[in-house]
């Protein structure tokens, strides 16, 4: 498996300088694994999320996202039983990922969805068929974090614990994802 340095990070454009990323690196360490990068507990774990969606590339990195808002779905829409813009939006995504539609026909068909409120799980759904319309762009990956907070507040919004088991999950299922793919 590929090993990441500090460098091979930064050209992912992330939020944290150079000298933070090589303080997240254990004593001696130049360059890790992206399965060592999501057991480092000291980074936030959107950080891992982050990094990890960036390393497989935008195409299977919305391919997740898509497998991700799915799953929560069925609670979003027990809160919200009329809105079915995440389940377009969903759709769509898979539809722009099969060659069924195009990039731009894709934006269109989620244009209602951007609308919705910053911090509920339509928006976040809606920001994922978007970034699958231009597969290629870094706001692929924002969006797919993004998902996993949304997803996280969703699965239960009361228990911040069970939000960080969620994200755990997400994680340990992307880092399923790569092994089995070999990404």
């Amino acid at each position: 498996m590929k090993r990441l340095t500090v460098d091979d990070v930064m050209k992912y454009n992330p939020c944290h300088d150079k000298a933070t990323l090589k303080s997240f690196l254990p004593p001696g360490r130049k360059a890790l694994t992206i399965l060592e990068i999501f057991e480092l507990q000291d980074v936030p774990i959107n950080d891992r999320l982050w990094v990890g969606f960036h390393y497989i590339g935008n195409r299977n990195s919305v391919e997740i996202a898509c497998e991700i808002a799915r799953d929560v779905l069925p609670i979003f829409a027990a809160k919200y039983p009329e809105d079915k813009r995440p389940e377009r939006t969903i759709k769509t995504a898979e539809k722009c990922l099969r060659g069924e539609i195009s990039a731009s026909d894709a934006v269109d068909a989620v244009k209602d969805a951007d609308d919705a409120d910053a911090v509920n799980a339509a928006t976040a759904v809606a920001n994922v068929a978007r970034a699958a319309s231009c597969v290629g762009s870094v706001v692929c990956t924002i969006s797919i974090v993004r998902v996993v907070d949304a997803a996280a507040t969703a699965a239960d919004a009361a228990d911040a614990a069970n939000a960080a088991e969620y994200k755990q999950a997400c994680l340990d299922y992307l880092a399923m994802r790569i092994l089995e793919n070999e990404l």
